[in-house]
C-alpha cells in the first residue's frame, strides 16, 4: 500500500462514489440526516448478512447501526443535548413531546423495538465491545432471535414514522458538502 490511497479531492468531488473523502464533511443542522445514513448502512449490511453463510457475524454491527439510528432520531425529535445513550429516557421525552405537541402516541410496536434495543444495549456498548468502560469483561447478551429481513422492514417503517413526527415539529433539514484540501 502506498499514499496513493489518500490524495487531494478531485474536481467535482460532490459526485465522488469511490469512498469517503477525508476532510470533507456533510454539513447539516439535523441529526435525522445522519440517522438516515446509519439506517442505510444497516440496511446494506442486512443484505450482505442475508447472502452470507454465517449471518451471525453481522448481528452486532447491524443492531449497532440501527440502535444508533433510533438514538439520533429520538435525540433530534426531543431536542435533547447530544450526550448519553439512554433510549428509554429519550423515548419518554419523545412520548411527552408527541402527545403534547401533536396529540398522538408513539405506536406500541415502535416503543417495543426501541425498548428491546435499550434492554440489549443500555449504554451503547454491548454491540461494540467485549469489556465495559471500567475494563471488566461484559456479560454475554441474552439469547435472542433477529430476523434480519423483518428488522430491516420494521426499521424502514419506524424511521418513516419518526421522520414524519420530526417534520411536524421542526422545519426540514438541509445538507451541504464542504471540503478542505489536505495541507
Amino acid at each position: 500500500m502506498d499514499s496513493s490511497i489518500f490524495g487531494d479531492p478531485p474536481d467535482g468531488f460532490e459526485n465522488w462514489i469511490h469512498g469517503p473523502l477525508e476532510g470533507c464533511i456533510l454539513v447539516t443542522e439535523s441529526e435525522d440526516v445522519l440517522a438516515g445514513f446509519y439506517k442505510r448502512a444497516g440496511d446494506a449490511l442486512v443484505e450482505v448478512a442475508l447472502r452470507s453463510e454465517l449471518p451471525l457475524m453481522y448481528s452486532k454491527p447491524i443492531l449497532s447501526l440501527y440502535r444508533l439510528t433510533l438514538e439520533l432520531y429520538l435525540k433530534e425529535i426531543s431536542n435533547t443535548e447530544k450526550r448519553g445513550h439512554d433510549l428509554k429516557e429519550l423515548l419518554r421525552k419523545v412520548d411527552d413531546l408527541v402527545s403534547g405537541q401533536i396529540g398522538q402516541e408513539v405506536p406500541t410496536w415502535v416503543r417495543n423495538v426501541v425498548l428491546k434495543l435499550h434492554d440489549l444495549d443500555r449504554y451503547a456498548r454491548s454491540f461494540h465491545y467485549t469489556r465495559d468502560r471500567f475494563g471488566k469483561k461484559m456479560q454475554p447478551l441474552p439469547g435472542y432471535l433477529v430476523e434480519f429481513s423483518l428488522l430491516k422492514a420494521g426499521m424502514e417503517v419506524i424511521c418513516q414514522s419518526l421522520h414524519r413526527i420530526l417534520e411536524k415539529i421542526r422545519p426540514p433539514a438541509f445538507v451541504q458538502v464542504a471540503c478542505e484540501p489536505a495541507p
